[in-house]
């Protein structure tokens, strides 16, 4: 019999809280891996500077390259892990018929894998957290045992990050949403070494107030619906699931999303806080990762497993390990504010 038939998964009812990823895979696609603990990434000035004007009788006038700056972090250690002993394997697992049918090996074969999954969904779920923090405040803040806790500051314009106030909120109605974010996109796109912000992902009390400021102003045919050949069943309508397509209107494009993960004291937290409403442009997210520092992993990569025993009592630990940091290389290229 197949491990992974449906003999063995067929009646389990899986958990659907999933990893949505949505900010982790939508605006940090780069990924580089070091073999040294620490990760490097250039930054290179934007150059506005105007030719020189000079006679055509004199000689040209040197203009000096354009400068970058080498930023270098060393990142947190992810190491989580899970044990297997012997009983588990004995009794019968989650999905297998009444009574068992498989094999012990073929019971630990299952449990490995779940627990692989498992692992990897936890790294996936911390790395979705740094990419929030890195578009929402401009930093990243580590803590954990023996590491303490970094802040690592990526240095975004202090004007990216807004909280609004009086009828610049948009529960107030001389609001106007789209000419807001209109307006953030160009600041953005005139601070040093930021961009145009194109992409807006709105938390849902956040796209509650949107919508409702819409239709007051009769806007809401300002917002094309249709997506790449489709047409979105979100709209204005209710929401299903952490990602919904809103629209676009001209370059703009507005999405919601809302996933949640358990803290270290085991409360549930939202990804992002009511009100919350985040711009990304251009901005070269990538999610770097430095050395694993295992024997067994000699290559650079952005994540490793094994398993290995203790023989007395005997179990079996399966290790994942990540050395993640995630950063917009360029920082003014996002954006952030609250709008409640």
């Amino acid at each position: 019999m197949d491990n992974y038939s449906t003999a063995v998964i067929n009646g389990v009812l899986r958990s659907l809280q999933t990893p949505a990823a949505f900010l982790r895979n939508t605006f940090f696609q780069i990924v580089n891996t070091f073999d040294s603990e620490e990760v490097y990434f250039d930054r290179e000035s934007d150059d506005l500077r105007l030719a020189p004007v000079v006679s055509p009788l004199v000689a040209g006038r040197v203009v000096e390259a354009s400068s970058y700056k080498t930023t270098f972090i060393k990142p947190a250690y992810l190491k989580p892990k899970m044990v297997l002993r012997p009983a588990d394997t004995i009794k019968r697992i989650a999905g297998e018929r009444i009574g068992g049918e498989l094999s012990a090996q073929q019971r630990k074969d299952a449990l490995m894998a779940q627990r692989l999954l498992a692992l990897e969904t936890q790294r996936v779920r911390r790395e979705e957290l740094m990419a929030v923090q890195a578009l929402r405040t401009g930093t990243v803040t580590i803590s954990g045992e023996g590491y303490g806790t970094r802040v690592l500051d990526f240095g975004r314009a202090a004007g990216l990050t807004k909280t609004l106030a009086g009828v610049a909120l948009w529960s107030d109605a001389a609001s106007n949403p789209l000419k807001a974010l209109e307006d953030w996109s160009s600041e953005a796109q005139m601070t040093e070494l930021g961009a145009p912000i194109t992409t807006w992902v709105m938390e849902p009390a956040a796209l509650a107030l949107f919508k409702e400021r819409l239709r007051v102003r009769g806007d809401t045919t300002l917002l094309d619906s249709s997506y790449r050949g489709g047409t979105s069943t979100a709209e204005l309508g209710p929401l299903a699931g952490k990602v919904n397509y809103v629209g676009r209107f001209g370059v703009h494009e507005i999405w919601s999303y809302q996933d949640w993960y358990k803290d270290d004291a085991g409360s549930i937290q939202p990804f992002l806080a009511s009100g919350d409403v985040i711009g990304v442009g251009q901005a070269e997210g990538t999610r770097y990762y430095g050395a694993i520092q295992d024997f067994d992993s000699m290559i650079a990569t952005e994540v490793f497993a094994k398993t290995y025993r203790e023989q007395d009592p005997s179990v079996e630990y399966l290790l994942l390990q990540s050395a993640p940091v995630l950063a917009p290389r360029r920082i003014n290229a996002t954006f952030r504010a609250k709008v409640n």
